[in-house]
């Protein structure tokens, strides 16, 4: 299928499918948009160099179907905006880590795209996911101090500490939390290392030893899934007590951690791997690769239009589950 791209000040872009899905090439991207997030606004949202609006013409049918024809997207780029992860907040803003500065960003996606920042306490912490949560308040990880953050609305800031029982017989080291999602519970669910935690609104912290993960996740490493279950790649975690069940059992081809993973609109959990596949594992741990993912692959999200969206370095993809 061919699109139509327009962006700010520049001419429309042409842009043919392969291999099941669309490829809208975007010129200029200067990277690999390492996030996507629905925002409140109805809108697609990328983070990269800058924060972009991905809004497409095509909207969503009366009964929530996909109106595929004349696909028209608007991608607006707000420079000066570097974003690592982002997530909508309970606010209508889109909120947003970057890394190099150990600072969450508030962006306001209504009229000029006010950008706010906010110091987090520790000096060089390297803020990476981040989340809404159930509290009203948003959940992010801090990769080289070892902590979970949470930030209100209005920008204050509370870390706690991850326990690490072997941290002190090694001056400076500490878990390296990256992923984080609200899970069914009302706790917010992160990878730190090779484990997986939960954390509840008083900052009491659980983790369940080695299970088999990695923090080579980026920012969504970890989802919630249509059955209620958390999901890290392709293992599901029961949030009652933490137990976990990996899919398929014993099969070293599927072993290698996904870098992504979200739930589709086909009650299925959807994983972009790092060795260019992208895989679909149902509920019930069924798993098969209905697609090839293009070359570098990293964010996938659900859109307004009930299709999946995939980043690479220089275009987005869409296909239909």
């Amino acid at each position: 299928m061919e699109v139509a791209v327009t962006q700010a000040n520049s001419e429309p872009v042409a842009a043919g499918g392969a291999s099941g899905m669309t490829k809208i090439v975007l010129p200029g991207l200067n990277g690999i948009p390492s996030d996507l997030a629905l925002g409140a606004d109805g809108n697609l949202w990328m983070a990269q160099t800058g924060l972009a609006r991905v809004q497409t013409s095509s909207g969503v049918g009366a009964q929530g179907e996909a109106q595929q024809d004349n696909l028209t997207l608007d991608i607006t780029r707000y420079p000066g905006t570097r974003a690592l992860c982002v997530a909508a907040g309970p606010d209508g803003n889109l909120w947003f880590t970057q890394y190099s500065t150990a600072a969450i960003f508030r962006f306001d996606p209504r009229g000029c795209g006010e950008v706010t920042k906010f110091i987090v306490p520790t000096p060089d912490s390297q803020p990476y996911g981040i989340a809404a949560g159930t509290d009203g308040n948003l959940w992010f990880t801090e990769r080289d101090a070892g902590k979970i953050g949470r930030i209100t609305p209005e920008g204050e800031i509370t870390e706690f500490a991850l326990p690490c029982d072997v941290c002190s017989l090694t001056p400076g080291l500490h878990q390296q939390p990256t992923s984080i999602t609200a899970g069914p519970d009302g706790r917010m669910w992160f990878i730190a290392t090779t484990t997986v935690g939960h954390i509840d609104t008083t900052g009491s912290v659980t983790q369940f030893g080695n299970a088999g993960v990695s923090a080579t996740s980026l920012c969504r490493g970890i989802a919630t899934g249509p059955d209620g279950n958390v999901w890290v790649g392709y293992t599901r975690f029961n949030p009652a007590n933490g137990k976990s069940t990996a899919f398929p059992a014993n099969n070293p081809e599927v072993a290698d951690l996904p870098r992504n993973i979200t739930a589709g609109p086909d009650s299925a959990l959807w994983l972009v791997g790092r060795d260019e596949h992208i895989a679909r594992v149902t509920t019930a741990g069924e798993v098969s690769e209905p697609y090839g993912a293009p070359a570098q692959a990293e964010a996938i999200a659900l859109g307004p239009d009930r299709h999946l969206w995939i980043t690479s370095p220089d275009a987005l993809w869409r296909f239909a589950p």
